[in-house]
């Protein structure tokens, strides 16, 4: 419980992608902050993999616990627009890669071409790149650290659709490599396409479940509103 959610229970596993639909005001946007330990929660706890976080996990408590989340504003809240990518990339992980130069020119390089960052210039400033590229060094920075879960808050509002592609099959390749993927969208197509089931939120829980044949368009439209 939050201060929009109230009895919002749910669970999710290994290699699943589970998608979360709502209207504003329904708890959907409030969700991902209190999973992340942005925000505080009031009641209820959250376990991860066997480990309990009550009462309003700090977010790096929820970091150390296997949990990464990437949030809906990627330049402010997201990234550091500041600093370079290469600095933003090993930012989580800082002390791992202390006088070790080479081990960390490897490791951006290596991100930089997994998720296929445009222009591929590790000392380019966070806040030039394009918001789908900047969601992309993002998506490979937490992905680096191997969480067990990734939340995802609408990754590709904004993003053009070649950077949402390769989001997308960034996603699918970390759920078949076991990853549990929360992913929370403001368009509904999406949610239908990559998810292997939607949840529905209204006035502060979760309402209906919509999996298999009942996953379509129009099903989440219609639940949503």
């Amino acid at each position: 419980s939050g201060a929009q959610l109230h009895d919002c229970s749910f669970s999710a596993l290994p290699g699943e992608i589970v998608g979360f639909a709502g209207l504003r005001g329904s708890g959907v946007e409030e969700l991902p902050r209190l999973l992340s330990g942005d925000d505080r929660w009031h009641a209820g706890q959250i376990e991860l993999g066997g480990t309990v976080l009550s009462k309003g996990g700090r977010p790096r408590a929820m970091i150390e616990a296997g949990l990464a989340a990437i949030p809906a504003d990627r330049l402010r809240a997201g990234g550091v627009a500041s600093l370079s990518v290469n600095e933003n990339v090993i930012l989580p992980a800082l002390g791992d890669y202390w006088h070790k130069p080479s081990l960390r020119t490897q490791v951006v390089d290596s991100v930089i071409k997994a998720v296929n960052v445009r222009p591929a210039k590790p000392q380019n400033l966070f806040s030039t790149l394009s918001g789908g590229n900047q969601q992309k060094v993002l998506l490979g920075k937490w992905l680096l650290l191997h969480p067990s879960v990734l939340v995802l808050d609408d990754p590709t509002y904004g993003v053009d659709p070649g950077a949402r592609e390769t989001i997308f099959e960034a996603v699918e390749d970390a759920a078949r490599r076991g990853v549990c993927v929360l992913f929370f969208s403001t368009e509904p197509e999406q949610l239908v396409r990559i998810c292997h089931r939607v949840l529905v939120l209204r006035d502060g829980e979760i309402v209906t479940e919509l999996s298999g044949p009942e996953l379509a368009l129009e099903s989440v439209i219609e639940r949503s509103y």
